[in-house]
């Protein structure tokens, strides 16, 4: 997972200050390749509760199709098995729990699992 560009706009459309929006844009994948666990989505997301971005844009993939447990059809994340919706439900909840003043967008990668 990489962080593609930080960017500051002069102008604040979100909050009613003279503070500049911070906007983070990143890409996956947020799981590691041997498994399904959100370790570097979490360690992102610890940077992000430091910077509190007013807008997060985040690109897939989130659950890449050619991930080998994926292809094995096996969803589970800290011994537990999920379907496709509660893998998104997990990874949702970290996002909204790290940053609930934050704006999120979410752009699937065509290497997503849906």
């Amino acid at each position: 997972m990489e962080i593609i560009e930080e960017v500051k706009l002069a102008k604040n459309k979100i909050r009613d200050t003279d503070d500049c929006t911070g906007i983070v844009l990143t890409s996956g994948p947020y799981t590691t390749q041997d498994g399904l666990t959100f370790s570097p989505l979490e360690k992102f997301l610890n940077k992000m509760e430091d910077q509190q971005p007013d807008i997060l844009v985040m690109h897939g993939p989130f659950l890449p199709e050619n991930h080998k447990l994926v292809e094995l059809g096996r969803f589970e994340v800290n011994g537990n098995m999920l379907t496709i919706h509660d893998f998104y439900c997990e990874i949702w909840k970290m996002i909204v729990n790290s940053l609930p003043n934050a704006r999120v967008v979410i752009i699937p990668s065509i290497k997503d699992v849906l």
